[in-house]
């Protein structure tokens, strides 16, 4: 949802790099070609959330490995990435905090070559990739489950990890997904009733 995307972009962004040094898969004809551990934190940074001035404290940290699909001629990887992470949002006008975090899977399964170096790949997400809590640890929202994504990728044919997404959609949403399927309205005004 854009909402919840939106709000957790830069855990998102943090990802990104660290995905950069990745990517993997499971098919047999697939081989490894990297694998490590990253993890890092931010600590007060000054963000503008639905209109609320907040301080951000962040931790993340997880585990990736990158496979080379060897039918791809060395142009297509796959990524096999474990992430978690934590931000602590908090009003410093009247000392309000809520929590957004995430423990999810992501794992690409299948690439198909489109034309060229475009190629389109099918990855799952899985796990709890986004949860908020109020400041006593409360759960407010929390999705959960699995989500198939399609990715159209251009590769730029350079035999490295890395890209160009072209296009991006959601194939199958399994599990409760209320932060995927609610509007940016909603969650401003969950935000708001938390921290405002």
């Amino acid at each position: 949802m854009p909402n919840t995307k939106q709000a957790s972009s830069r855990c998102a962004t943090v990802l990104g790099v660290a995905l950069l040094m990745a990517s993997a898969a499971a098919p047999v004809q697939a081989e490894v070609i990297a694998h490590d551990t990253f993890a890092g934190s931010e600590t007060d940074v000054a963000e503008n959330l639905c209109g609320i001035d907040l301080v951000r404290d962040t931790t993340f940290s997880g585990s990736f490995r990158t496979r080379v699909d060897k039918a791809s001629d060395g142009q297509a990887f796959f990524q096999h990435t474990n992430f978690e992470f934590t931000d602590t949002w908090t009003n410093p006008l009247n000392g309000k905090s809520m929590t957004f975090e995430g423990h999810s899977l992501n794992n690409e399964i299948k690439a198909t070559q489109v034309a060229g170096d475009v190629y389109e790949f099918t990855s799952i997400e899985a796990g709890q990739p986004f949860t908020v809590r109020d400041a006593a640890g409360r759960v407010v929202l929390r999705d959960r489950g699995m989500i198939r994504h399609r990715v159209v990728f251009d590769t730029l044919g350079d035999s490295e990890p890395g890209g160009v997404t072209l296009e991006h959609s959601i194939l199958a949403v399994s599990g409760p997904h209320p932060g995927l399927e609610g509007s940016e309205d909603e969650f401003c005004a969950m935000v708001t009733e938390l921290v405002g």
